[in-house]
């Protein structure tokens, strides 16, 4: 099993389960190559096959989509949930889809492509997960071995549920104590009619295969060879991300705790190391072969030195302002953001111009019709025009050079440098920074205002160990658990494990809302860009405020004019993406007058 010619196989069998193209549905798909529940019977090892099919799926390029760009796991977590979150300023969706999409425009339009994408991927997963179900008991294989892997497809479509309520479902309080109508309850492969269900059926089922899975880990003493593929401790951390949704905070609170017993919450060294390499933080995590990928990773598009950002000129991702500027000053996640202050912290050389941080709301130094592109301005002065005003693209550069050098601690030659390339003297290039008195030439990609360099990727694939789930998660899920819960105390000790790694004498003092909101502000930065912002927006019943970007007002925020929106709790029937029509077209058993009521 340790063999990863089996896995790479096995793309045939998860791609041809997989999506097929915008115009048409998940439903209508009938696989040229798929696992049978009789060769599931035949021999075990090929249920083992359907596993790792399926880890496949998280993370394989969907060619049949139309937008090459859809990778996985990753890819869902970063378009659907932080880039439609206040604090995830996702640059190359802004540019790809326009406002109306990334404004939510969309999200009660059946036939738009917000609706579809989140579901088919969810229900591929889900699936995969039930053809390896109806077959595997039926195996030759030991017991020990069934179990383990009939645990493996419980996770994985407790997991495809778990993230389809996050979507499709309402918000707790808003559910009419859970009997509000959601989702499709599929327990078997295939695509046969059936009808909606409600959000409590869907919640008991979850809970129902997480038991089971458990029980079955737990029996089988089986372990997992990859950390791409599920265990024990995935199965409680999806379990604690089920009973957040349910407002079940004992279990909630249980459930992180035990996911996270074998994993030490990330050290600051380890937060800083890119998310290249698996850590030990890591509870599930995306595999680092790019012999598994093909072409079109979730790190050549949002990794700070992904080779698209040079090939496009795009940014890959940024921090909003208003989330940055609640931190603490003395917070060392600030680092990994470019933002104003970082002129204060840079040596005199990369700053010639003598700008302040106030030129970040110059617009004459900021493009703000492109990203907020802090590179738009040339790097020295115009030979032409000696009046001209210098650019912020030393500063950039500058920035960029002290992370990589300094901040960052990952070891690994990543072959790029963060938004900028380190080309020969006399080429051409229009900028000229400097490092210790030593001239340095460089080419300056787009960097917008906010870009962050918490994600690397390696090149030139982009492969990464993106995080599916972490322990320091599960921790400030315990925290969030515990303090709904009433347990002062162990909310207290969640954060402060968590903090004190990350905040120089760090010491909590809150109490009472004024905690709940450390909590909160903690989960946003401590999880940025993992794929958990909107969401928990949601769930906390929280309005989505955007602050534009206005020339000249260093209070202002920013996002690019036009991107700038508030959504209020109850927009879109309470942020719920509606029922895509690729599922009610070719299911005759939906009823979509059951929807909101």
């Amino acid at each position: 099993m340790k063999n990863n010619k089996l896995y790479i196989g096995l793309a045939g069998i998860a791609i041809a389960m997989t999506l097929p193209s915008c115009e048409s549905d998940y439903l209508q798909l009938t696989p040229e190559t798929s696992v049978s529940s009789g060769t599931m019977a035949e021999e075990t090892i090929a249920a083992k096959m359907g596993i790792y099919g399926i880890c496949n799926a998280m993370q394989t390029q969907y060619y049949e989509t139309g937008y090459n760009q859809y990778s996985g796991e990753a890819f869902i977590n970063t378009v659907f949930n932080d880039a439609f979150g206040p604090d995830y300023i996702c640059s190359l969706w802004q540019s790809s889809w326009g406002a109306s999409q990334y404004n939510w425009e969309a999200m009660e339009n059946e036939r738009g492509t917000i609706n579809s994408y989140p579901w088919n991927y969810c229900y591929n997963i889900i699936g995969l997960a039930n053809g390896v179900l109806d077959g595997v008991d039926n195996g030759n294989g030991s017991q020990a071995e069934k179990d383990f892997i009939k645990a493996q497809a419980l996770t994985f479509r407790a997991h495809g549920y778990e993230k389809l309520l996050r979507w499709y479902a309402p918000r707790w309080k808003d559910s009419k104590n859970g009997e509000a109508y959601c989702v499709v309850l599929r327990l078997t492969s295939g695509t046969n009619d059936l009808p909606i269900v409600t959000m409590n059926q869907v919640l008991d089922q979850i809970y129902a295969d997480l038991d089971e899975a458990i029980k079955l880990y737990t029996s089988s003493k089986g372990k997992r060879t990859y950390k791409w593929e599920p265990d024990i401790a995935v199965a409680q951390g999806v379990y604690a991300r089920t009973a957040l949704i349910k407002n079940d905070w004992k279990k909630a609170q249980e459930m992180a705790h035990a996911a996270r017993e074998n994993y030490p919450v990330a050290d600051l060294k380890t937060y800083f190391a890119g998310f290249v390499n698996d850590t030990n933080d890591n509870i599930w995590s995306q595999d680092t072969d790019e012999s598994h990928i093909y072409y079109w990773t979730w790190g050549v598009n949002y990794s700070c030195n992904g080779n698209h950002i040079f090939t496009w000129g795009t940014a890959a991702g940024a921090i909003s302002l208003d989330l940055y500027n609640a931190l603490d000053p003395n917070d060392q996640r600030r680092q990994l953001y470019f933002t104003p202050d970082k002129i204060e912290q840079l040596d005199p050389s990369f700053n010639p111009a003598g700008l302040s941080a106030s030129s970040f709301w110059d617009p004459a130094l900021v493009n703000s019709t492109n990203l907020l592109d802090c590179a738009a301005a040339p790097g020295k002065p115009s030979q032409s025009d000696p009046n001209a005003k210098w650019g912020l693209v030393n500063i950039a550069a500058g920035w960029s050079a002290k992370e990589a050098f300094e901040i960052n601690t990952c070891e690994t030659d990543y072959g790029y440098y963060p938004y900028f390339q380190i080309t020969n003297e006399d080429t051409g290039c229009d900028l000229k920074f400097y490092n210790n008195g030593n001239s340095i030439y460089s080419q300056m990609s787009t960097i917008q205002l906010g870009a962050q360099y918490k994600f690397y990727s390696n090149s030139p694939y982009g492969t990464s160990a993106y995080p599916f789930m972490r322990a320091s998660e599960m921790c400030i899920t315990e925290a969030e658990a515990a303090y709904m819960a009433g347990d002062m105390a162990t909310a207290i000790a969640c954060l402060t494990e968590l903090n004190s790694k990350r905040i120089p004498g760090y010491s909590c003092t809150n109490t009472g809302d004024a905690l709940l909101d450390e909590i909160r502000l903690t989960r946003r930065i401590e999880l940025w860009g993992e794929g958990q912002n909107w969401s928990d927006f949601k769930r906390w019943n929280l309005p989505l405020v955007r602050r534009a970007w206005v020339a000249n007002d260093p209070t202002s925020g920013n996002y690019m004019p036009g991107y700038a929106v508030s959504r209020d709790v109850d927009y879109a029937h309470g942020w719920m993406f509606t029922l895509p029509s690729s599922e009610s077209d070719y299911n005759s058993a939906i009823d979509r007058n059951l929807l909101y009521k």
